[in-house]
C-alpha cells in the first residue's frame, strides 16, 4: 500500500508537463518504491513555470533525498523550412539525481568520483547496483565497453537490431538487458508493468496506448560507434550492413517534430524524405517505408544563438 504522500507525487507527475514518457516512468517507480533510486530531467518553459517548485514540495513531503543541477537551456525543432531544421530555444532544464535515503546519496558521490578518475568499470559497477540493474546485465554492459571486441562480436545490423528489439521486449526497463532471454530483466519487466498499472493509471494508458499514421520523414543522422572520439571517421565497423538513422517528422505529432530511430538495410542520402507509417508505443515507434518522396539537398540544422532574433 502506498503512502498518501508517494501517491500524490505520483498523481503530479502524471499531469505533468515538464517530464517526458521515460522520466515519468522512472519516477512512478522510484515513487512507488521498487526503484531505489533514478535520474530524470525536468524542463521548465512558459506552459509549466511552478512544476519545479512543486516536484521539489512533493519530494521533500514524501522524504526523498534529491541533487539537482544547475539550470540549463533546452531547445527543440520549431519547424522545418526548406532544406533546414529550425530551432529555437524553449526553455531551461534541471537533473535531479534522487535518492531514497542518505546510504544511496553517499554511494553515488563514490560512483561520481570514480567516473571524475575515469575509472568507468568500478563505476558502472556502483551505478548498477544504485539503480537495481542485475548483476548479468552490469556485466555485460561492462564487457562490451571494449570497442575491439563488440565489432568482432556483432556486425553493424546485428548490434543495432538487439538495441531495437530489447526496447520492444523490455518497455519498463530502463537498463540494457544482457540477453531477450534474461530471466531477472523478464521478472523486473513484468514486476514493473504491474505496478504502473495499478499505481498510476492515467500513465498507464497514455504509454501502452498504441498510435498508428502515415507522415513523411526527412533521413538526418546515420547512428556510429568511433574509436576516435574527435574524429567521427574511425568506425569500429569499416564494413557496415545497414543503417540506423533518425527520421524527423516533417510535421509535429503531440505538438513536436519527433525524431525516430530506424534501422535499414537499404541506404538513404541525408536529406531524404520518405513516406512511412509510425506505429507509436511504449517509447518507440515502428516505422515501415512506403516510398521515397524526394531529396532536400544539403539538409542542415540551424540555431539561434543566445541573444540573438
Amino acid at each position: 500500500m502506498l503512502k498518501k504522500e508517494a501517491k500524490e507525487l505520483i498523481s503530479f507527475i502524471e499531469s505533468s508537463k515538464g517530464f517526458d514518457n521515460n522520466a515519468k516512468l522512472k519516477l512512478i517507480l522510484f515513487s512507488a518504491g521498487v526503484k531505489p533510486n533514478t535520474y530524470v530531467s525536468l524542463r521548465i518553459s512558459t506552459k509549466n513555470l511552478d512544476e519545479k517548485y512543486h516536484f521539489e514540495q512533493h519530494l521533500k513531503k514524501a522524504g526523498f533525498l534529491s541533487q539537482i543541477s544547475r539550470p540549463k537551456t533546452y531547445e527543440e525543432i520549431e519547424k522545418i523550412s526548406k532544406n533546414k531544421a529550425l530551432w529555437n530555444i524553449k526553455g531551461t532544464w534541471y537533473g535531479y539525481d534522487l535518492f531514497s535515503n542518505r546510504k544511496n546519496k553517499r554511494l553515488f558521490q563514490k560512483y561520481f568520483s570514480l567516473v571524475k578518475k575515469q575509472q568507468h568499470d568500478k563505476a558502472d559497477l556502483i551505478a548498477g547496483k544504485l539503480y537495481g540493474y542485475p548483476k548479468c546485465c552490469i556485466n555485460r554492459f561492462i564487457e562490451e565497453h571494449d570497442l575491439k571486441k563488440l565489432a568482432k562480436k556483432y556486425s553493424y545490423y546485428a548490434f543495432y537490431d538487439k538495441l531495437h528489439t530489447l526496447d520492444k521486449r523490455f518497455p519498463f526497463l530502463s537498463h540494457t538487458p544482457c540477453s531477450l532471454k534474461c530471466k531477472d530483466s523478464i521478472k523486473i519487466n513484468n514486476d514493473y508493468r504491474m505496478i504502473v498499472k495499478k499505481s498510476a493509471s492515467r500513465f498507464w494508458k497514455e504509454y501502452t496506448r498504441k498510435q498508428s499514421f502515415t507522415t513523411k520523414l526527412v533521413v538526418d543522422y546515420e547512428s556510429g560507434i568511433f574509436l576516435d572520439k574527435i574524429n567521427e571517421n574511425k568506425s569500429i565497423w569499416p564494413k557496415k550492413d545497414g543503417h540506423d538513422y533518425g527520421l524527423i517528422s516533417l510535421t509535429k505529432f503531440k505538438g513536436h517534430h519527433y525524431v525516430f530511430s530506424n534501422l535499414s538495410k537499404k541506404h538513404y542520402l541525408r536529406g531524404t524524405i520518405l513516406l512511412a507509417k509510425v506505429t507509436v508505443q511504449y517509447d518507440y515507434a515502428i516505422i515501415k517505408i512506403k516510398k521515397i518522396v524526394r531529396l532536400l539537398n544539403n539538409f542542415h540544422h540551424q540555431r539561434k544563438l543566445l541573444g540573438k532574433k
